[in-house]
C-alpha cells in the first residue's frame, strides 16, 4: 500500500477528523498499549492509523512500544515525525513499510516477525540500530542509505552469505548467529566493526579478516571449523581480543588452546575463558623452544646481539662488495666476509634473518616460504621504509630483533608497538641502545611484550615507565598532533606526542562532529583541545627536563 497516494490516508493523517472512507472501531490494541498511543482508525489493507495525545507523549516522549500487538502490517503513526524509537516485535508483520513519516526514528526492532526481504528503509536515513531476528529474510540488501547504522542484527533468519554489509563503514555490531552460512570471505569495507556474531551456522572456512581492522569480538562456537588453517585469517585482525571456537572439531584436538594463543598474542578470552599470563607464557615457551632445537649448528645459532663479523656469510647477496669493503668487513674469528644483503632462512622455517636490502622481502604479501616464521632478525638496515601495517609478516611473529638498525629516536620504535603477536624484541648495536629511556619507553608503548633485550618486563617496570611518563602523559591525555599549532618546536615534539597518545603524524582537519551531538559538548570538546595544547606548549621543557633527569639519576650518571 502507498500512504502518500491514498487520498484517504491523507486526509486522515493532515486532519484532526477522520476521512469519509476510513473506519472507527474499538481499539484493536491491547491495554497497555492504549496507555501510550491511540488507535485513531484504519485505512485500506487493514492497516492501523495511530496517534498519541499529548498526556500519552509525555509519557514517553521518543519511545513507541508496539510488542506483541497481532499487527500484520506498520501501522501509520500520524504526527510522530520526531518519534525516534519504534518497538514492533513478535507480530505478524510480513514487509517494511509505512516509515515515510518517522524520519527521526534512530531505533527500530522488528524481531519476530514474518518479513522476508529487508525494503523500505530508505526513509529513516537516520536509523542507528535495527533489529530484524527470527524472521524469514534469505538475503542481505536494501541498507545502502543507512550511512549511520550502527547495530544491525539478522539472528535466527535464513541468510546464506555475509555480502551486502560492506558499504556500512559506521557499522560497530553485526548479529548473523544461526542462519545458514558456509563461508565467509571478507573483500573490504565495514571499517568500524567490533563484534561479529556467526554462532550456529555450517561454516567451515573464513578468510580475508585482515580487513577488518577494528574488530574485537567474534564468535564462532558450533560451527563446522576443523582446523585453525582454515580460519587462519581471524589472527590477522590486528584488534582481535576475545575469540569462540567451542562446539567446532578444531576445539576437540588435544593441542587446541596453545596451539590458538600461539597465533595471537593479543586475544584476552578464548570460550568464555579469560587467558591467563601462565597460560600464555606456556605457549610461547613451547613454540620458541621447538624453533631452537630445529635450529642447524653454526652461526644461525647464535643470538643477533654477537659481534658484527658473526652474520651468517652464506647469504644471497644483490651486489659484490668491492675489495676494500670485504677487507674491513672480514670476520676476525672465522675469516669470512660479511654479505651487504640478503636473507636466510633456517631449516624449519621458525626464523628468518634478512641483511640490508634483504629486507625487502618481507614487504607487502606473505611469502609462502614464510608462513612458519615465528623470529625476525634484521641486521644492518632502517627501519623508516618498513611498513609496519602493510607487512604480513611483521603481523604474524612474535620475536623481533633490530641488529645495527637506523633508528634514529625512540618515537620511531612506537611503529612495531602495533604488532598484535609480538612478545619478545632485542635491539643491538643502535643509536638508541644506550639511552636511558629505552626500557622505561619500551615497557610503557609494547603492553603486550614479554621480555626486551633478553630482559623479563614485569608490571613493576610497567608501573614505573607509567610513573616516569606521568607527566607527560596527563599533559597529553586526549590529545592529538594536528591540534599543535605549527612551528619549529611543533615538528620536534610530533614524535613523542604521537608515541604517547597513539595518534597519528599529521595535521589534517579533525572529521566533522556526527549529527547528533549537542552544542554542549561541541564546545565543551573545544575548550579541552585548547586547554591540552596550551599545557603541551608551557609545559613540555619542564616535564621532559624532569623526566630525563630521573632517568638519569636511576641509572646512575
Amino acid at each position: 500500500m502507498s500512504i502518500q497516494g491514498s487520498a484517504m490516508a491523507q486526509g486522515l493523517i493532515t486532519g484532526d477528523n477522520p476521512s469519509p472512507g476510513t473506519s472507527l472501531r474499538r481499539s484493536r490494541l491491547t491495554p497497555s498499549a492504549e496507555k501510550f498511543i491511540s488507535h485513531v482508525g484504519t485505512v485500506e489493507n487493514d492497516t492501523l492509523v495511530l496517534k498519541r495525545t499529548s498526556v500519552q507523549r509525555n509519557l514517553s516522549p521518543d519511545k513507541v512500544n508496539l510488542d506483541r500487538q497481532d499487527l500484520a502490517r506498520v501501522p501509520v503513526f500520524q504526527g510522530e515525525q520526531t518519534l525516534r524509537l519504534l518497538n514492533l516485535q513478535n507480530n505478524a508483520i510480513a514487509c517494511i513499510e509505512n516509515l515515510h513519516l518517522l524520519s527521526s526514528l534512530i531505533f527500530l526492532d522488528l524481531y519476530g516477525n514474518k518479513i522476508t526481504e529487508i525494503a523500505g528503509l530508505e526513509a529513516v536515513p537516520n536509523l542507528r540500530i535495527l533489529m530484524l531476528g527470527r524472521n524469514q529474510i534469505t538475503t542481505i540488501a536494501g541498507l545502502d542509505h543507512l550511512r549511520e547504522l550502527d547495530v544491525l542484527d539478522l539472528h535466527s533468519n535464513s541468510i546464506a552469505t555475509m555480502e551486502g554489509v560492506a558499504q556500512l563503514r559506521q557499522l560497530r555490531v553485526l548479529n548473523l548467529a544461526d542462519n545458514r552460512i558456509c563461508q565467509v570471505r571478507v573483500t573490504g569495507g565495514l571499517s568500524s566493526l567490533t563484534e561479529l556474531n556467526l554462532r550456529r551456522n555450517s561454516i567451515g572456512q573464513v578468510a580475508g579478516f585482515g580487513h577488518l581492522r577494528a574488530l574485537q569480538r567474534l564468535y564462532l562456537s558450533n560451527n563446522e571449523i576443523s582446523t585453525l588453517d582454515s580460519i587462519a585469517s581471524v589472527f590477522d585482525a590486528p584488534q582481535l581480543v576475545e575469540l569462540s571456537l567451542d562446539n567446532n572439531l578444531v576445539s576437540d584436538s588435544p593441542n587446541y588452546l596453545p596451539a590458538v594463543i600461539a597465533r595471537s598474542s593479543r586475544l584476552k578470552q578464548l570460550d568464555h575463558t579469560k587467558i591467563s599470563d601462565k597460560m600464555r607464557q606456556g605457549a610461547r615457551s613451547e613454540r620458541l623452544a621447538s624453533a631452537t632445537r630445529s635450529m642447524p649448528p653454526g652461526p644461525i645459532r647464535q643470538s643477533p646481539l654477537r659481534p658484527r663479523s658473526a652474520v651468517p656469510t652464506h647469504l644471497p647477496t644483490s651486489a659484490q662488495p668491492s675489495p676494500r669493503a670485504t677487507s674491513r668487513r672480514m670476520s676476525a674469528d672465522d675469516g669470512r666476509p660479511t654479505p651487504r644483503s640478503g636473507h636466510e632462512l633456517t631449516p624449519d622455517g621458525a626464523v628468518l634473518r634478512v641483511v640490508g636490502a634483504g629486507v625487502d622481502v618481507i614487504e607487502g604479501r606473505l611469502n609462502p616460504a614464510f608462513e612458519s616464521v615465528v623470529r625476525l632478525e634484521v641486521h644492518d638496515a632502517p627501519i623508516a621504509p618498513i611498513d609496519v601495517t602493510g607487512c604480513r609478516l611483521l603481523n604474524r611473529i612474535s620475536a623481533l630483533a633490530l641488529v645495527r638498525c637506523d633508528i634514529p629516536d625512540l618515537a620511531s620504535l612506537s611503529r612495531f608497538a602495533a604488532l598484535p603477536r609480538l612478545t619478545d624484541m632485542e635491539i643491538a648495536d643502535a643509536a638508541v641502545a644506550g639511552c636511558a629511556l629505552l626500557f622505561p619507553f619500551v615497557a610503557l608503548m609494547f603492553p603486550r611484550l614479554h621480555t626486551f633485550n633478553r630482559r623479563d618486563v614485569v608490571p613493576d617496570d610497567r608501573h614505573h615507565a607509567r610513573s616516569l611518563f606521568a607527566g607527560l602523559t596527563q599533559a597529553l591525555g586526549g590529545y592529538t598532533p594536528r591540534l599543535l599549532p605549527p612551528s619549529s618546536l611543533a615538528d620536534r615534539q610530533l614524535p613523542f606526542i604521537a608515541a604517547l597518545t597513539g595518534t597519528k603524524l599529521d595535521r589534517k582537519a579533525p572529521r566533522r562532529p556526527r549529527p547528533g551531538t549537542s552544542m554542549a559538548r561541541l564546545v565543551e570538546a573545544a575548550t579541552e583541545k585548547a586547554t591540552k595544547i596550551a599545557a603541551v606548549e608551557t609545559e613540555w621543557p619542564h616535564l621532559m627536563s624532569q623526566v630525563i633527569g630521573q632517568a638519569v639519576q636511576e641509572h646512575g650518571g
